[in-house]
């Protein structure tokens, strides 16, 4: 039951995984999205891969990793060890970061990646990686941002329209 619950997840992931690859190949190839709309969806898509795979990192250590959506490239991709999938994430986190803009895109709701999410996972992956004084640059990025403040009322915390709030999803 465990093994398949660990395959069930890492299955549900890799389909998210293709889908932001199927969006960034999309969105590059694409003659009517103007550049700077290009970017932040690249960025998004980019945000929530490189959020999967550091998750997918943690649960499996080694895993396949891939930016493309061709089958005939992804049903041999063998396993990166941990530390070229350490540094591969940070690239990628890097990268998402120059791709995405500041603040939310919603007036109420932090529902899309943004520049700010992508400093909070920079922190968070240097964190994991004991890169102390990177993990604090980025930490204090996201904590002395006048967007973003914690609430004093234990009852808001986790409304959607908490001042705390740097990316939620989107409820049903």
């Amino acid at each position: 039951y465990y093994c398949w619950k660990k395959q069930s997840f890492c299955f549900k992931n890799y389909k998210i995984i293709y889908q932001c690859n199927a969006i960034i190949e999309g969105v590059t190839k694409s003659n009517v999205i103007n550049e700077e709309e290009k970017k932040r969806f690249i960025g998004e898509a980019q945000f929530v891969r490189t959020l999967i795979y550091f998750y997918l990192t943690q649960v499996f250590g080694e895993i396949p990793y891939t930016t493309t959506t061709d089958y005939n490239i992804n049903n041999r991709l063998p396993k990166k060890n941990q530390q070229v999938l350490n540094s591969i994430l940070l690239k990628d986190a890097e990268e998402t970061l120059e791709n995405l803009t500041i603040g939310s895109t919603s007036a109420v709701e932090n529902i899309r990646a943004s520049k700010h999410a992508a400093e909070t996972l920079l922190a968070k992956i240097h964190l994991y990686l004991g890169n102390w004084s990177e993990a604090i640059v980025f930490s204090d990025m996201v904590i002395n941002n006048s967007l973003f403040n914690l609430e004093e009322d234990i009852n808001k915390v986790f409304l959607k329209e908490s001042k705390g709030t740097i990316l939620q999803l989107k409820s049903g």
